[in-house]
């Protein structure tokens, strides 16, 4: 080909002329239609197409095309076979949900199509609950400063803005296949550092402290047994009764939502607070094993963000906690206390949910609840 600057001949591939350096602009791949009113290129990762509708004429009396664009298809033939529509306004298009009502339709659809951790499926429920402001809105009139909102939500931990990022990115994928959402709002997001690893364990002196306040403090029990337990504040409380078992002489839960490792996995419970547990199967009205209780009556799910405001940080303020403690302090609370612990690495690295030595595990290695119930038993 000929460089359009200095006319000399270059090879076809050229991204610049070799002699005189002008960059070669290359036209964009367009697909047209057959009938030639229109044309589909990618944008992207998603194909848009542009159909011309009629013409309009100019003050000079020239006459230029009115067109319109539809964008988020999937595939070249998608986007082709949705030029009918743009052709005939006439032709109802497809009514644009809720965010509420988008969400309930992933839902469906994604639970149905794969086998889902029950402790996954309630991590999506959780992380659907913190979209309040976003719930009646028509999902084209959801922008990411709108979501951004809640994400900088005060007291929410890292883990629950993933969950919840994660969750609309899944709901918004969607609307663009079912729906041809032009784009999806859950771009450019910002979640915050993670600086759960840097807050300060409850030392076992505090730990003392929030035990002698079991009496007058509704949820100190629930911070105490956190100490104990290993498992993310969200984890926590969609614990159920029916997570506990008994098995070969050692009591355990199964629950947790993060990572692969940490789905359902098996926590023995420690003999210092299996008074607690069986306290709490005891209580009737609710299937959680550590519930909200609710003003009106009753019980419910106990969020993350409501505990760590309205419930952790009001006690600890009031029964003398030093300052920086948060629901997180706990977990590090038990691992401090796994590490010191005797017992295999494989063992410790399950209790935490961590995914140390899980292939390793799978493969070669066999680890009983018995061994897992030998190093919960030394945490004091």
């Amino acid at each position: 080909m000929l460089c359009k600057k200095c006319n000399a001949e270059i090879p076809n591939d050229s991204a610049f002329c070799c002699y005189c350096g002008y960059k070669i602009r290359r036209e964009r791949k367009k697909t047209r239609t057959a009938n030639g009113s229109g044309y589909a290129f990618k944008r992207g990762q998603t194909w848009t197409v542009r159909v011309t509708t009629g013409w309009k004429e100019l003050e000079s009396g020239k006459k230029t095309p009115v067109q319109s664009y539809k964008g988020g298809f999937k595939t070249k033939r998608e986007a082709l076979e949705y030029v009918s529509v743009l052709k005939n306004p006439e032709v109802k298009k497809k009514e644009l949900p809720t965010f509420e009502k988008l969400f309930h339709e992933w839902y469906k659809f994604y639970t149905e199509s794969r086998k889902l951790a029950k402790s996954t499926i309630k991590g999506y429920t959780t992380a659907f609950g913190h979209t309040d402001s976003i719930k009646s809105l028509p999902i084209d009139q959801i922008t990411p400063s709108t979501i951004q909102g809640i994400l900088n939500e005060e007291g929410m931990s890292h883990r629950m803005k993933e969950l919840i990022k994660s969750v609309l990115k899944m709901s918004f994928d969607y609307a663009m296949d079912e729906y041809h959402l032009d784009k999806s709002p859950v771009r450019n997001l910002y979640l915050g550092e993670n600086d759960s690893e840097q807050r300060p364990p409850l030392t076992d002196e505090e730990l003392e402290l929030i035990k002698s306040h079991f009496e007058d403090e509704l949820y100190a029990k629930y911070v105490y047994a956190m100490a104990y337990l290993g498992f993310r504040p969200t984890a926590f409380f969609n614990l159920q009764k029916t997570d506990f078992h008994f098995e070969d002489g050692a009591y355990y839960l199964i629950g947790g939502i993060k990572s692969e490792a940490g789905k359902d996995r098996i926590v023995t419970i420690p003999p210092k607070i299996l008074p607690i547990i069986q306290e709490r199967l005891a209580v009737e009205g609710t299937d959680l094993l550590f519930p909200r209780y609710s003003y009106k009556g009753g019980f419910q799910v106990m969020d993350e963000s409501y505990f760590s405001q309205k419930v952790f940080k009001p006690m600890a303020k009031r029964i003398k906690l030093p300052e920086g403690r948060v629901p997180y302090s706990a977990r590090h609370t038990y691992s401090n206390k796994i590490k010191n612990a005797t017992g295999a690495e494989r063992d410790k690295a399950d209790l935490m949910g961590h995914t140390d030595y899980k292939f390793t595990q799978k493969k070669y290695q066999t680890s009983t609840i018995k061994e897992r119930q030998k190093i919960t038993d030394q945490l004091e």
